[in-house]
């Protein structure tokens, strides 16, 4: 008896170390003071209308991806009723990540419609160029329709407000500036 029982704690304890070493939510990029950032957010990043019966609030939360899951695109976007002329589509970059569990994110920034792609990009490739993970700080907003041809098994929208690797990162809060960090002010890895 006391031989399974010991057996039984050095397989829940192997399992746990395995676990504890594998595990790493933010690869490395992530401070407490990130998740403490998270954890007290004392407004919505989104929501639906205050008049709106369906009303909904979205709160920002990290979410790290390994640089083989993620996929940068430009995409054409339109922010009027109607887009009929060229000049009513403008270009955005989002972030596409695909994990293993078969959901595809779609992430981008609500503030990026005033730069190109390249220019966007210009300002993003020196925190993304050879890294290994980027995390996002970003609130959900919808779900789309996925048929079964797609072979994904959800499809929602995010909309980011920073991204972070570890080489630095890039907030929308000042997207005329981009606050880009080289080192970490408050923790150091």
């Amino acid at each position: 008896m006391k031989l399974q029982k010991f057996l039984i704690l050095a397989v829940v304890l192997c399992a746990f170390l395995n676990l504890s070493m594998e595990w790493d939510y933010g690869y490395g990029i992530l401070t407490s003071s990130d998740f403490d950032t998270q954890r007290n957010q004392d407004r919505h990043a989104l929501s639906a209308a205050l008049d709106d019966p369906d009303y909904w609030e979205s709160y920002n939360l990290w979410q790290c991806f390994p640089k083989e899951e993620i996929e940068i695109n430009c995409i054409k976007v339109c922010y009027k009723d109607k887009c009929i002329a060229n000049e009513d589509w403008s270009d955005s970059l989002t972030f596409l990540a695909q994990p293993s569990d078969g959901a595809l994110y779609e992430f981008s920034f609500d503030d990026d419609h005033e730069r190109s792609c390249n220019q966007t990009m210009e300002i993003w490739w020196p925190l993304l160029n050879g890294q290994q993970a980027v995390c996002l700080y970003a609130a959900y907003l919808q779900d789309f329709d996925v048929s079964s041809e797609e072979n994904i098994k959800r499809h929602s929208y995010w909309v980011i407000d920073r991204f972070k690797t570890l080489a630095g990162q890039y907030s929308s809060s000042d997207y005329a500036s981009p606050e880009i960090q080289s080192d970490y002010d408050d923790e150091q890895h």
